[in-house]
């Protein structure tokens, strides 16, 4: 009960302007609209005397035992039922609440984070968050989670894709298809020092490894991307693409699945590095990502993108994006 009436409290002492729209929908609708993201929204500025009206209305696994009596707009409520109440609904929302404290800001990082996060970095998220100092160190702290949770998926896609690349290589040019002239001579071999040269990075990785497996390791995510390119259709698509995807859709064709591949692939490396880079990703559609990698890894087995799917954080802080959904 004491916690409760402490929250409850200081919720009271916490109100802002500017959330009476929110709270009119949350009293209407609480069962709709009381969520973590709500409660990231509102922060702390649920009030005592809503919080008692809610526990009253609808009844959030309260003991029946003794029943609160309603006269109008008027609440007469055993004091056992009443705490009993608030014993079920602060554990309802504590783990809500426990995450918005942890994400508040002393004096001190607010007047210190932005300068150490530096002007041109830092006004991203500013711009994003109409100025407001605490609300964009908020959605750099998200965007910072974010990026730190698709690493998961990330990787094994990754892992995943590279060993079906090779897989299929291996079908057309052997086990010691990296030593191969005739592989060797299929990669390009643009001249120009700012395009990006596979031939030139598997030559160099020749002479720093002799085992095939050390050099599937050591190559980046764009060769395999460049792999998936039409230039290898012919001689590696064809006929290996079901073999090493085997649950890619039966309805399409292999060009247009190799396309499609290639396409996703793509987007997920230029979304590695910017998370490489420290960028912000916030901006993108993420949820879009995430399916992508999941039905990459789901196309080379359907066990491995079911564990995927069961060990990804990633959806669950999509839903606490701390932005105005209107912005989103």
């Amino acid at each position: 009960m004491d916690v409760a009436v402490e929250f409850g409290q200081d919720c009271y002492q916490s109100q802002k302007k500017g959330i009476t729209p929110l709270v009119t929908q949350m009293r209407a609708n609480p069962l709709k609209y009381l969520n973590y993201k709500n409660l990231g929204r509102l922060k702390k500025i649920f009030y005592f005397q809503w919080l008692i009206r809610f526990c009253v209305t609808k009844r959030v696994s309260l003991p029946k035992k003794y029943p609160p009596q309603a006269t109008g707009i008027s609440f007469v409520m055993p004091r056992a039922w009443l705490k009993a109440a608030f014993s079920r609904l602060i554990s309802h929302i504590g783990d809500a609440y426990r995450s918005v404290k942890k994400d508040n800001f002393s004096e001190g990082e607010l007047e210190h984070l932005p300068n150490l996060l530096s002007a041109p970095r830092f006004s991203t998220y500013r711009w994003h968050s109409n100025g407001n100092c605490e609300e964009a160190l908020r959605l750099y702290l998200w965007n910072l989670r974010i990026s730190s949770a698709l690493i998961v998926p990330l990787h094994i896609m990754e892992v995943a894709l590279r060993n079906a690349i090779a897989d299929a290589i291996t079908e057309v040019y052997g086990e010691a298809w990296p030593q191969s002239t005739n592989f060797i001579r299929s990669l390009r071999n643009p001249q120009k020092k700012q395009f990006y040269n596979p031939q030139e990075q598997l030559k160099k990785l020749q002479k720093k490894h002799s085992k095939t497996g050390k050099i599937v390791a050591d190559l980046s995510l764009v060769f395999w991307e460049r792999m998936l390119t039409k230039s290898h259709y012919n001689n590696i698509w064809k006929k290996n693409f079901r073999k090493v995807f085997p649950y890619a859709p039966e309805e399409q064709d292999i060009q247009d699945l190799r396309c499609t591949l290639f396409e996703r692939v793509k987007k997920c490396r230029e979304l590695r590095n910017r998370i490489a880079h420290h960028e912000p990703i916030f901006m993108y559609d993420l949820s879009e990502y995430v399916k992508f990698m999941e039905e990459i890894v789901r196309w080379r087995s359907d066990h491995a993108a079911d564990w995927l799917i069961k060990i990804n954080e990633t959806p669950e802080l999509l839903k606490n994006d701390p932005r105005d959904p209107k912005q989103i």
